[in-house]
């Protein structure tokens, strides 16, 4: 095990943190705990464009937590927003400038993409206390934009989003990216660059369990084996072609498909399966992130929906919640993904790269019917996260880039 020889001041840079619900969030306060327990002082800097006063300062345990007011990226058209992320870092800077914080040195500097902006703020931290920094990279933005069509790779605003892509690769000393198969978006860069990049594993904290108040054998999938998806309903999760399996299948009784989430596609979601008189499906729009372990438990299997298109390659993280409940994974990704490789060498369900709803609702009634016993599963999958996927992982090795001659090893 990896630690520090003495206490070390850590900056972490990330545009969402606790008490928010999102992936993200929570993913960063697991980091925070994780390298405060390795030996790390840790302060989190967040954006806020809610706040009263510019600088806000709280603690979470033994985290510092200081948010800074900024313009509004929520719920303002595209233009706006897209200006207001701009300036987002140069005014956190300015406030920072003039609050007593600026006066803290760091011994290294963590931040967090998405965001492409906030790289800047990060890089003035780093510069400022003379430190090393560390980029983790989830999104390969906009590249994963460009695959679904979204924005045309000719467009003004992609340039101007690759401009802000690569400056955060030039600023960054170094690049943790989540799967293997990312290292083909570097290919093109110069060895400057692809020199930074290396796999940091996406990570996920064992959940405790809350009760729900959603009992499943009161709504029409009682009695059924149990899909769930819980997440995102956006344009990447390629819902078109999941719902038209799901039609498929509406004649087998004995499996159904519970959606928990909300986004740009959900109205789609609703309105499909009311038009098609679907009850094999049930919608819900929000559960407490508390919530869903316990709901896991009362489910049979995990879905993970990707566009077919995407080039990117990531490990969503609700693939390590149904780790964690003990539930096979059922993905339907783009091919190469390297989830394929990881289902496959740990036998944790099945998956399909193929665009045809014949093919992913065979696939599904292969999973239904492999019996399973799900304490066996978790102990399994146990090893698999704690090795692999875990906040401990990922902030050794963290701490093992950022302060290679500093650290000392248990082993």
């Amino acid at each position: 095990m990896t630690s520090l020889n003495k206490e070390r001041n850590i900056a972490i840079v990330v545009d969402t943190f606790y008490p928010a619900k999102t992936s993200a969030a929570i993913q960063m306060l697991d980091i925070s705990r994780a390298l405060n327990s390795l030996g790390a002082k840790v302060t989190v800097f967040v954006p806020k464009s809610d706040l009263k006063k510019d600088i806000d300062c709280n603690k979470i345990t033994n985290i510092d937590v200081i948010s800074i007011k900024c313009p509004q990226i929520k719920n303002v058209n595209f233009f706006k927003r897209a200006i207001n992320e701009i300036l987002m870092p140069f005014v956190m800077i300015r406030r920072l400038k003039h609050s007593s914080v600026k006066k803290t040195n760091f011994d290294g500097v963590i931040w967090y993409s998405p965001s492409i902006f906030i790289s800047i703020f990060a890089n003035h931290l780093s510069k400022s206390s003379k430190c090393r920094n560390y980029l983790i990279l989830r999104d390969i933005f906009p590249k994963w934009s460009v695959d679904m069509g979204l924005i045309s790779k000719w467009s003004p605003v992609y340039a101007l989003f690759r401009f802000f892509e690569n400056l955060q690769y030039k600023l960054a000393d170094s690049i943790g990216i989540q799967s293997e198969g990312d290292f083909y978006h570097f290919e093109s860069y110069k060895e400057k660059i692809k020199g930074k990049v290396h796999v940091l594993d996406n990570w996920r904290a064992k959940p405790s369990i809350e009760n729900t108040e959603i009992n499943i054998s009161n709504t029409i999938l009682r009695n059924r084996k149990i899909f769930i998806y819980s997440g995102n309903i956006g344009l990447a999760q390629n819902f078109p072609l999941f719902l038209k399996s799901v039609k498929t299948l509406q004649n087998n009784k004995e499996i159904g498909f519970l959606i928990i989430g909300s986004g740009s596609e959900a109205i789609f979601v609703k309105n499909y399966i009311k038009e098609n008189e679907l009850d094999n499906i049930l919608f819900i729009d929000e559960v407490p992130h508390e919530q869903l372990p316990e709901l896991y438990t009362q489910c049979h299997y995990g879905l993970i929906l990707l566009d077919l298109s995407l080039k990117t390659h990531n490990i969503p993280g609700k693939f390590l919640s149904y780790l964690y409940a003990g539930i096979p994974v059922f993905a339907s990704i783009n091919k190469g993904n390297d989830l394929e490789k990881i289902i496959d060498e740990n036998e944790l369900g099945k998956y399909s790269s193929d665009n045809n709803h014949n093919d992913v609702a065979t696939k599904m009634l292969e999973l239904a019917a492999i019996s399973y016993d799900r304490e066996e599963n978790k102990l399994k999958s146990m090893i698999l996260l704690e090795k692999r996927f875990s906040p401990q992982s990922a902030a050794e090795k963290i701490i093992d880039t950022l302060f290679e001659d500093n650290v000392k090893s248990d082993n």
